[in-house]
C-alpha cells in the first residue's frame, strides 16, 4: 500500500476529533494511539489496519504492513494464519532458514529460546512454547497443506551442531532430527532443499487465504491480497522449481547422509 495515499486517506476521513475518536473504539486503541496511526500509518500493525480500513470503507484490496519483530506476537499471529488455511482446507508455502519449526520438538523449542533470548525474556517463554505447540498440533494434524523450501546451509548448521545450533546437546539434535525425518513421511507435508547461495531468499510464508509474511532483519512485513501474494507466490514457486533436493528420498539421504 502507497503510504502517502493512506496518510491522505486518513487525514481526509478522521478529520475531527469525534471521527478519530469513533475510530479509535472500533479498533479498540485509545484517541491518542489513533492520532499517532494518523500520522505515521506505517506503524499501525496489521489486524488493526485491516480492521481500520474496513470501519472507514477503504478499500485495502492489496495492503501491507509492517513491524518490528515481537517474537511471541509473531508466533500468534502464524497461529491464527495457519488456523484460518487449515479452515479452509488450503496450502501454507514456506521458507525456512533450517527446517520447518512447525516440526520442532517441546524440547527443542525450549532449548532454543534459552539460546537466543537467554533470561531475558523468561516471563515470555511459556506463552511462547504453548503458542508452538499448538501450531505443532495442527501441522501434524495434515488439515493444511504444507509445500516447504529449506535453505540448505541451515539445515548444515543445525545437523553439524554449529551456528546457532551449537549449544544444543546431540541427544537433543538426534531427538530432532528423528522427527523432521518422521514427517517427511506425511503426505500433507512436501519438501524441498534449496543448497544454492542464496542471500536474497528470506524467511517467507505464504498462504492460500491471499496473505504473505515475510520476515527481514528485525523487521517482518505482511502483505494481504490475492494479486500481490499470488506475484509472491510465483517467486517462491520458481525457487521451488529450481531447488536442488526434490523428492523426499533425496531429502532423507541429505539429512541421514551428513
Amino acid at each position: 500500500m502507497n503510504i502517502e495515499l493512506l496518510k491522505t486517506f486518513l487525514r481526509e476521513r478522521l478529520h475531527t476529533a469525534e471521527l478519530a475518536e469513533q475510530a479509535a473504539g472500533h479498533i479498540g486503541v485509545s484517541l491518542a494511539t489513533m492520532y499517532r496511526y494518523k500520522k505515521s500509518p506505517e506503524s499501525i500493525p496489521f489486524g488493526k489496519l485491516m480492521a481500520l480500513g474496513k470501519f472507514l470503507g477503504f478499500p485495502i484490496g492489496v495492503s501491507a504492513a509492517w513491524s518490528r519483530a515481537d517474537v511471541v506476537a509473531g508466533e500468534r499471529r502464524r497461529l491464527e494464519l495457519e488456523v484460518a488455511v487449515a479452515a479452509a482446507s488450503g496450502r501454507r508455502y514456506v521458507v525456512s532458514p533450517s527446517f520447518p519449526v512447525t516440526c520442532e520438538l517441546p524440547d527443542f523449542t525450549e532449548r532454543m529460546w534459552d539460546i537466543d533470548y537467554g533470561v531475558r525474556q523468561n516471563n515470555r517463554k511459556l506463552d511462547y512454547l504453548e503458542l508452538r505447540q499448538h501450531r505443532n498440533v495442527l501441522y501434524e494434524k495434515g488439515e493444511y497443506e504444507s509445500i516447504e523450501l529449506l535453505i540448505g546451509s541451515g539445515y548444515r548448521d543445525f545437523l553439524k551442531g554449529c551456528g546457532r545450533f551449537h549449544g544444543v546437546g546431540d541427544d537433543l539434535r538426534q531427538q530432532q532430527l528423528a522427527a523432521i525425518l518422521r514427517s517427511l513421511e506425511s503426505s500433507h507435508i512436501h519438501r524441498r532443499i534449496y543448497l544454492k547461495h542464496t542471500p536474497e531468499l528470506p524467511v517467507f510464508s505464504c498462504y492460500s487465504t491471499d496473505v504473505a509474511v515475510i520476515r527481514v532483519d528485525d523487521f517482518t512485513v505482511e502483505f494481504s491480497g490475492a494479486e500481490t501474494t499470488n506475484e509472491l507466490l510465483d517467486i517462491f514457486n520458481d525457487y521451488y522449481d529450481n531447488a536442488d533436493i526434490k523428492t523426499p528420498g533425496e531429502v532423507k539421504e541429505f539429512l541421514v547422509g551428513r
